[in-house]
């Protein structure tokens, strides 16, 4: 009998796309390049995706504790960029393996495709789901917080979250930004940042 690989699927889809057009539209897609080469520091086996001009998918199975982070940095490399992205997480099984996200299956890649409709339909950034109900239960608390955040991330803001989400202090933040320390702590407190770090934590012990 063959072993399910236990596999984390990010799809995303951006929001008002229809409305993109020329110029604009080069600056998605190289932001969309961007933020999933970024997301592999974290997620090694990650090779999403990039389909129909708004939209990306990719999974990881070596790596799957650190999705959320991965997905928040795409979130957060995009907003700062001035584009929004709807995220849906799927965690369970692989039953088929084709070596591309969009043609593999397994009940991972459905909860990541059923609830990014949902997402849609409710207007909300971020869907969390697995095959464990109970976990699910407690996770569909931790994204009403998350979502109540990320609607609020301005630019400047997630630009402070980046550089803390790839592992930069606040003094070499602030060198990258060309603020002052004191500029980045008081955006990263006004990106909810200690909420953000509490729930990864979570994750990545849960997932």
């Amino acid at each position: 009998m063959a072993v399910l690989k236990q596999t984390a699927v990010v799809t995303g889809d951006i929001v008002g796309s229809s409305g993109i057009a020329g110029a604009k539209r080069k600056k998605l897609l190289a932001a969309m390049a961007a933020a999933t080469e970024k997301a592999k520091l974290f997620l090694p086996d990650f090779t999403p995706e990039i389909f129909q001009g708004d939209s990306l998918q990719g999974f990881t199975s070596k790596k799957r504790e650190l999705a959320l982070l991965a997905a928040l940095l795409i979130i957060a490399m995009l907003k700062a960029k001035g584009f929004n992205i709807r995220i849906s997480i799927g965690l369970g099984n692989t039953t088929f393996a084709s070596g591309k996200s969009l043609t593999s299956d397994g009940t991972a890649f459905q909860h990541s495709g059923r609830n990014m409709e949902e997402l849609k339909k409710k207007k909300l950034q971020l869907a969390i789901e697995s095959d464990n109900e109970q976990w699910n239960a407690e996770w569909d608390v931790h994204c009403v917080s998350l979502n109540f955040v990320l609607e609020r991330w301005t630019v400047q803001q997630s630009e402070a979250v980046i550089e803390t989400l790839l592992g930069s202090t606040q003094q070499v933040a602030a060198k990258k930004l060309r603020i002052q320390q004191s500029a980045v702590q008081q955006r990263l407190k006004a990106a909810a940042w200690p909420i953000i770090q509490a729930i990864l934590k979570r994750f990545e012990a849960t997932a």
